[in-house]
């Protein structure tokens, strides 16, 4: 199986034209480039490019595995980017506390959205914020459909 490096330094050296350039956007040396590219065209069984002194152009193989290549990179960091994206949203419990009035007016309204952009998060609002809705023990899913605005005192 192709190491990710492996295919990013494919795809660097194909893009510069170059094994020296490409090691130096990576951080590598030339010879480090040099040895990864030949170790994948052994292991693929195929020559990805074309080498004289002077030169270095990929083959009609080597064109298309670019081709895939790019693709493929592109679906990497597009996973990696919604992991992050999913890591970063807000998750557990939330706890809002708060006299009755100020959860009627300013906080139930916009928890519909809250939800919907959140669905990982839930609340567990005391008690005490509004003693006549006893379901506001429970997860503000619920709360929101079984204790409507109205019979909460404030």
């Amino acid at each position: 199986m192709t190491d990710t490096t492996d295919l990013e330094i494919f795809a660097r050296v194909a893009r510069t034209g170059n094994m020296s350039a490409a090691g130096r956007e990576m951080s590598l040396s030339p010879a480090v480039v040099s040895k990864r590219i030949s170790l994948l065209e052994e292991r693929l069984g195929a020559r990805l490019f074309q080498r004289s002194t002077r030169q270095l152009s990929l083959t009609d193989i080597g064109e298309g595995y670019f081709r895939r290549v790019v693709d493929i990179l592109s679906l990497v960091e597009e996973s990696e980017d919604f992991i992050a994206r999913y890591n970063a949203r807000p998750s557990g419990r939330l706890k809002i506390n708060a006299p009755a009035a100020i959860l009627r007016r300013l906080v139930m309204p916009h928890l519909p959205a809250f939800a919907r952009q959140f669905p990982e998060q839930h609340d567990a609002p005391g008690r005490q914020t509004a003693p006549h809705c006893p379901q506001l023990s429970l997860s503000w899913f619920v709360l929101i459909h079984a204790c409507p605005q109205r019979t909460l005192p404030g």
